[in-house]
């Protein structure tokens, strides 16, 4: 580069050519880094935005929010006491199973059962928190006394504290009117107090506990257990009889022998020799070593002579009325206090 005057004594620099171009492509360069680096910035800032964008709909429409507030169960169980009938009548002290069926769009928790006989104000007399084949139940004494008036109440819950209810009136016989009678002929059946493990002396020794049950409870009669053993079945043990069979509060179990082996009873075998309710779950059992028709069915605890927790001898469901001789868990091991069934000969 050079100073240089021209004519009227004024300086100029004089620019090789080469440094010209140099210049003006460093121009060039600079200007076009320049705008891409601008671009790349507005590039990257429009990238983080959509980053912030929804892919999905908004919370409620299309989509699920796992922490929005679920919407609140408002609907209230629904329940009917069943048993006993509305309005039916009753002989005094008898115990009664109170059933109820109920229902909820998301699950029952518990029903709780009021009693009220007038003047006496209602009272909790139980609670049930288990449904089985009866729905949920509560076993009851009617009141001693004649010509009363029964309130009975079930109250339904659910999870949420939504409730029902559902109310009946029964009531216990005027003095006037004698108590229920049996059909004529028919032959009684009832369920042990007691329990009994596998080694009951065998099938004699059964029919000896039977036989002293309805003793003491001074019902009369000789007595036999619904039970078989390796060699004897009930069916060949037992008297048949073409009348109906009665439980001690005088509801038909069958009406005939036919109808006692046909697979299903008409009311389960749960009241025992003094006229009370066994209560029951679904593990309940009566010993049986049978079938529905009065045959063998093993295994039978050495022929009810054992107690062992090694071996397991057949039962039934007490109560049931379809799995009352084999039940639904149809054995258990020897050493388990079971019931009997008692039959009227």
């Amino acid at each position: 580069m050079k100073l240089l005057k021209d004519e009227g004594g004024v300086l100029h620099i004089a620019i090789p050519f080469v440094i010209i171009i140099v210049l003006v492509a460093s121009f060039l360069f600079i200007k076009e880094k320049g705008i891409n680096n601008l671009t790349n910035i507005f590039n990257s800032q429009e990238t983080a935005a959509s980053d912030l964008t929804p892919t999905s709909s908004p919370v409620g429409i299309g989509s699920t929010d796992p922490y929005s507030t679920p919407t609140p169960d408002t609907t209230s169980p629904q329940v009917t006491v069943y048993y006993p009938e509305d309005g039916s009548v009753w002989p005094p002290h008898l115990a009664v199973l109170i059933r109820a069926h109920a229902t909820d769009n998301v699950g029952v928790t518990k029903v709780e059962f009021y009693i009220a006989v007038p003047p006496r104000a209602a009272k909790l007399e139980c609670t049930d928190t288990a449904i089985d084949e009866y729905g949920y139940t509560c076993s009851w004494n009617l009141p001693d006394q004649r010509d009363k008036t029964v309130i009975i109440q079930a109250k339904a819950y659910d999870s949420a504290g939504n409730f029902s209810t559902s109310t009946i009136k029964v009531y216990t016989s005027p003095t006037s009117t004698p108590m229920p009678s049996a059909p004529p002929l028919s032959k009684r059946v009832l369920v042990t107090s007691s329990k009994y493990s596998g080694d009951m002396g065998g099938l004699s020794g059964a029919d000896a506990k039977c036989q002293s049950k309805a003793d003491k409870a001074k019902l009369g009669g000789i007595w036999k257990a619904w039970l078989s053993d390796s060699y004897t079945p009930a069916s060949s043990r037992l008297n048949h009889s073409d009348y109906p069979y009665v439980r001690i509060d005088n509801q038909v179990v069958a009406t005939s022998w036919s109808d006692l082996t046909d697979g299903e009873l008409r009311n389960g075998i749960n009241i025992d020799e003094n006229g009370k309710v066994i209560v029951t779950n679904a593990f309940t059992g009566a010993w049986t070593g049978t079938d529905s028709s009065g045959n063998i069915r093993t295994p039978n605890c050495m022929d009810w002579t054992s107690r062992s927790t090694r071996l397991q001898g057949v039962g039934g469901g007490v109560g049931a009325t379809y799995f009352w001789t084999v039940g639904a868990y149809p054995t258990d091991e020897c050493s388990t206090g079971f019931y009997l069934y008692c039959f009227e000969q």
